[in-house]
Order: C-alpha cells, then structure tokens, then sequence
C-alpha cells in the first residue's frame, strides 16, 4: 500500500548548525515526501546548503517574517497530505522515521511527537525533566482522551485538511500550542508517539534560557485568557485524567483551575500565588510540584 505524501517544513532564522544533518537525514528516508526549508534572512552558510542539496524546496526572505508567516507561507505550496513541522534545531537518528509517521497517522489527525533533550551542559540537564514532563501528559491525555489541548511545536504532524480548516497558524506567542487547542476543541483525534522521537537542542546560555521562558509565560497566560472556560470544562468533565496531565504541561494553570473550585484559608491563596508566579516566570515544575501538595 503506498503511503500518504508527507510534506516536512522546517523554519529557520538566519542558519542553524543542525540543519544540514537534519536534511541529509530525511533525504534518505524511503518515504513519499517533500521537504521545504524557509529561512529568514539567511547567511552565508544557509546559502551554500540552498546550492548544496537541489531536490530541497528553499524559500528564502530578505527580512525577518516571523515564524507564524514563514510556516503559512511554507503551507501553501506543499502538496503532501500530512504536514510534519520540525525545527531546525532537532536531529533524527531514525532511518524508518517518516515511514512510522505516515502509519501513526492513518488513524489519527494530530500527532505530537516525543521529545528528548540532548544533555550536554547543566541548563539541558535541567530543561531534559521540563521536555520529559511535557511528554508525560502528552501520553496520558492521549491514552485517556485522544485528545491533547497543547503541543511542543519543535516536531509535530497534522494532516493538511484539519491545518485548512482551523486556520493554519495564528499569530500569537505560542503558535504551537494556539493551533494544538482549535484542533482540540473541534474535536480532532489526537496522538502522543513514544515510539519515535527527535532530538532537541535546547539554549547553551542562562540569557537564552530566560529569554524563552520569559516568552512562554507570556505566551501560556494569553493563550490561557483566550481559552480558559474550555480548559475548566473538560477539566470538570474528567478532572482524574486532565488534572494530573495539565500539571505536567501547564503547573500554573492547573493551581488556577484547582484554586477557582476549592475554597481555601488566604494564606494558602497567597502562597499559591507565588507558586503560580514562579511556574509561569521560571516554568519550575516537580518544586511546585512538592510545595503544592
């Protein structure tokens, strides 16, 4: 049975020293697929790969468009019925990865898919438990609901009528998870893969790292004021299930919701609201964890 055309769009901004091996990897998968590369403002480097490997689809702009427009752009011109986002700065080990994607996706319209940080300094060392939390509500929401209301946009899969219908991306801080809840709420059938997964990379310096996490907490408490009554209704619905794996992706969302339904004396109000500053500033999670209980 010949599979489904898979179409892999990769953002870059400027070069990422991990793009050449990502490409050269996927390039060699035994799969029916597309592969477009778009790069913002690219540099010397990017532009000895667009003469480098012919058969890859490269756009290349000037300026700065931003991640959302680079991706819709991208979206535009595939042709593949899935559409698998990765960023440039993952690595997959995997020969059959594209192969295993196109079955994984015969019986699902949203796939998030696993991640493992590559641990080569304290900050990844750190940031691998936050990724593997991630994965761990990805995985229970999946097995219990097949549904999943966020995802870590560093490599997932969507099938392109469910990308059309909902809109493609929006603009907003967190695309990933933005596009993960429309999908969630208009009833697409979602699934975590354990049995594949890329690598990530994750910011070499503590300026990266606070500068990311100072942009997802932006981003988490925008999406969270946008999308807060349908995260409190399917909470209530199936609170043993959604509940735990909530706080594996959003700890401070979680205290919200479980502060709004539960009455508690003003002391413990304000020292959740600590808790919920440094979850959302820091994105601290098993020392929340602890403290809250």
């Amino acid at each position: 049975m010949r599979g489904r055309v898979i179409s892999v769009i990769i953002p870059v901004y400027k070069e990422s020293p991990y793009l050449e091996k990502l490409i050269k990897c996927l390039s060699a998968q035994h799969a029916d697929k597309e592969i477009i590369v778009i790069i913002d403002e690219p540099t010397k480097a990017s532009l000895e790969l667009v003469n480098k490997f012919k058969e890859i689809k490269f756009i290349l702009n000037r300026k700065r468009m931003g991640k959302v427009a680079a991706l819709n752009k991208a979206a535009k011109i595939t042709r593949g019925e899935i559409l698998l986002f990765l960023d440039a700065d993952v690595e997959i080990n995997d020969n059959e990865f594209l192969k295993k994607l196109e079955l994984e996706m015969r019986d699902a319209e949203f796939i998030d898919i696993k991640k493992v940080v590559v641990k080569d300094s304290f900050l990844s060392r750190m940031t691998y438990y936050e990724y593997l939390g991630f994965n761990i509500g990805s995985y229970l929401l999946s097995r219990f609901l097949r549904k999943c209301p966020a995802v870590n946009g560093s490599a997932f899969a969507v099938k392109r009528y469910v990308f059309e219908k909902i809109g493609g991306f929006r603009k907003v801080i967190v695309e990933d998870v933005d596009i993960a809840t429309r999908a969630f709420v208009n009833g697409y059938a979602f699934k975590y893969l354990p049995n594949i997964h890329v690598y990530n990379h994750v910011p070499k310096t503590w300026w990266a790292w606070i500068e990311q996490r100072k942009r997802w907490s932006i981003g988490t408490a925008l999406w969270f004021r946008e999308w807060y009554k349908e995260m409190i209704g399917i909470a209530i619905k199936k609170p043993e299930i959604v509940l735990p794996a909530l706080l594996f992706v959003f700890p401070a969302v979680v205290i919200v919701i479980v502060n709004i339904f539960i009455p508690n004396l003003w002391v413990y109000k304000l020292l959740s609201l600590v808790f919920i500053f440094f979850a959302i500033k820091f994105n601290i999670m098993f020392p929340l964890l602890m403290l809250t209980t």
